[in-house]
């Protein structure tokens, strides 16, 4: 009998023990998570409008080239992609992130490095949408826009703004 209690009061030791350890670690995760939504919130946002600009750019060379002047649309998709960089760099740097990072030519460089490992993505993609799926090439840069979306703000977070000092 009383090797029974020691068992349940061990158990009820254990259990309070366990729901104080998940309840600590839910407030932690719950007030990191917290900071982490709040500085997220204004530099995606801030991203999303600098890229939105640079997007409204880059979309409208991209309709002007293929759709007015009947460039082919892997060209006018590079040529496009090179404003909106060019913009989108700009914004990102002065406005979202504002770095202060003096060697603007090495930033820019590796800044080139993951817009042209983008342009690449882009490139595959629109080839997918068009030759394979048969939608429209404005259409498709569209949506192609938007699933790159995430790739760029974590590169361009991470490594142009984020690791070079």
């Amino acid at each position: 009998m009383v090797r029974k209690n020691r068992n349940i009061q061990f158990q009820k030791f254990i259990k309070s023990k366990l729901i104080d350890f998940f309840c600590e670690m839910a407030n932690d995760f719950t007030d990191n998570t917290t900071k982490l939504l709040t500085k997220l919130d204004f530099t995606f946002f801030s991203y999303i409008v600098c890229g939105g600009i640079a997007t409204l750019f880059d979309w409208s060379t991209f309709y002007l080239l293929n759709l007015k002047l009947h460039f082919n649309y892997l060209i006018a998709v590079s040529l496009s992609f090179t404003v909106g960089s060019i913009i989108n760099y700009t914004l990102n740097k002065y406005y979202t992130f504002n770095n202060k990072h003096k060697n603007i030519l090495l930033q820019f460089t590796v800044y080139l490095t993951g817009a042209l490992s983008g342009l690449c993505i882009t490139w595959i993609l629109m080839i997918f949408f068009i030759k394979y799926l048969y939608y429209q090439p404005m259409l498709s840069r569209i949506i192609i826009t938007g699933i790159m979306l995430f790739y760029n703000y974590l590169y361009h977070k991470t490594i142009t703004f984020g690791k070079i000092k």
